[in-house]
């Protein structure tokens, strides 16, 4: 045999296990569950030392989340642990919460599933093991993803998740050197523009975005209009187009406000269709036949799964239930479901983000709000955005002054489907672009956005944000461009973009 022979010349010894590194099993094959039993001996070596039947609930509950589920972690991190051992990590977990040990069992008051759920969905936190291994891994791909790393026996490892890790990511656009047109997600709304062809026009899947832009670098709405579906053209209205300057194309999390990925998102992501909401499970039973709705409005299932606050979409759901009825009682017209869902789901996010105001009824809160002048020689852009709560679409607005207060010059311009803070966004970077067509010099852009405040203090050419860079391009060579959040009610009468109407 010629591993023999090699042996033999060399003098090595022939082994089948390279044993472990760091912790860490290393193999250059296929692995079975043996393999990783040393995970299992490990946890339960740490449950000698602890008596169960002597702690409270809370100290089990305590230890098997910050001791013993935190055992495996390092090896989750480098490879998928066989689903037997997630599973035997689990039933070990799982009978020392109730109080049990190796020699004895006790009984699961409540099922597993529902003690893994989130706390807001009325669990323990505790995550299933086969999911956190998943999340851990899809914390590598978006790594190697953000270098489009050559295919390696490591990269090919981790294939098994590549369609779940594609779900929650989506690219922004840069220079136009490494995103797919039709193929990779540069949409998140919308997803891989390959579902979204005009019909009988086929497609190139290996287009890149020259060819759906003009030389100046606008889009060719002639094109796209030719090989997409109509619909999709006020997204790519509220894109920048892809421009070198913009730096790399480079990939983002969509599983948060922040596109950060964490583990903690991917584990969420994973878990959410199996959710489980028995909020009042560890604190007695529930009154259904009286609460019954006070049960439901308490719950956040719907926010679970939809992503919407479940506390203000059930009373939106009921008001646009009522009017759907009226309008069809006095004119015969009424909307279909999803629209109704749709409108409702957007009214209560709203009402969710906006600030809470109490009101006395007998006497009148005096709030001095006005307008922060810029600086001598400084000129002040107050910019805004507005987003229909239907259709999306939103609109751009603002005003130049000195700082006096007199005014220079104002604009406004329609963005197509995008959300409240690309749109305030692109407001600003609107401006700036006015701005330095009229050699303005010392400009002060104020806005009533603090998210994007934050994000342009100061603006960032690593941002995942693709606006957020453009407006880093235009202040790279100019240190007179500041930032600063200004309260809404101080330009309501002075930003023209309160009085746009969002098109509908």
């Amino acid at each position: 045999m010629l591993q023999q022979a090699i042996s033999n010349h060399l003098g090595f010894q022939v082994v089948t296990d390279l044993g472990n590194y760091l912790g860490t099993p290393v193999r250059h094959s296929g692995a079975t569950a043996d393999r990783f039993h040393y995970i299992i001996d490990k946890i339960n070596k740490r449950l000698t030392g602890y008596a169960a039947r002597t702690l409270s609930f809370t100290g089990r509950l305590t230890l098997a989340k910050s001791v013993l589920l935190s055992i495996p972690t390092c090896t989750m991190q480098s490879c998928m642990l066989p689903l037997s051992i997630c599973d035997e990590i689990e039933r070990i977990v799982r009978r020392f919460i109730w109080g049990g040990s190796s020699s004895s069992t006790s009984i699961s008051l409540v099922n597993w599933n529902t003690v893994c759920q989130p706390r807001i969905c009325g669990g323990l936190g505790i995550r299933h093991a086969k999911d956190q291994n998943v999340a851990f891994l899809r914390k590598i791909y978006h790594a190697l993803v953000q270098s489009r790393s050559n295919s390696s026996p490591f990269w090919r490892s981790l294939a098994s998740i590549w369609q779940v890790y594609l779900s929650n990511v989506a690219w922004p656009v840069g220079d136009d050197k490494t995103i797919n047109f039709w193929v990779d997600n540069w949409i998140s709304e919308l997803g891989p523009l390959q579902q979204w062809p005009s019909p009988h026009i086929p497609i190139n899947n290996g287009a890149l975005f020259h060819h759906f832009v003009h030389e100046n670098g606008s889009w060719n709405w002639h094109i796209l209009g030719n090989q997409l579906d109509h619909s999709v053209l006020p997204y790519i209205q509220a894109i920048c187009p892809p421009q070198a300057s913009l730096g790399p194309d480079r990939v983002f999390w969509n599983g948060n406000k922040k596109r950060e990925f964490s583990v903690k998102d991917a584990y969420s992501h994973l878990s959410i269709g199996s959710l489980l909401i028995s909020p009042g499970i560890w604190f007695g039973n529930i009154r259904f036949q009286n609460d019954w709705i006070l049960y439901c409005v308490s719950c956040t299932r719907l926010c679970c799964l939809t992503d919407g606050p479940w506390q203000q979409l059930f009373p939106a759901l009921i008001w646009q239930m009522w009017k759907r009825l009226n309008s069809f009682i006095f004119t015969g017209k009424s909307l279909d479901m999803s629209t109704l869902i749709h409108t409702s789901l957007q009214w209560a996010r709203l009402y969710k983000i906006a600030p809470t105001q109490h009101f006395l009824p007998y006497s009148s809160i005096v709030e001095n709000v006005q307008w922060s002048p810029s600086p001598d020689d400084w000129i002040c852009l107050n910019s805004d955005a507005t987003v229909s709560t239907i259709t999306g679409v939103g609109s751009i607005g603002g005003v130049f002054r000195d700082h006096s207060g007199s005014h220079i010059l104002s604009f406004a311009k329609n963005i197509g489907i995008t959300t409240v803070l690309q749109a305030e966004l692109w407001g600003i970077l609107e401006g700036l672009k006015i701005a330095k067509l009229r050699n303005f010099s010392r400009i002060l852009v104020q806005s009533d956005n603090v998210e994007a405040i934050k994000l342009l203090t100061p603006p960032s050419m690593h941002s995942p944000f693709q606006l957020v860079r453009s407006i880093a391009i235009l202040c790279e060579d100019d240190t007179s461009i500041q930032f600063m959040y200004s309260h809404a009610r101080s330009t309501w009468l002075l930003t023209p973009s309160r009085n746009l109407r969002a098109p509908r």
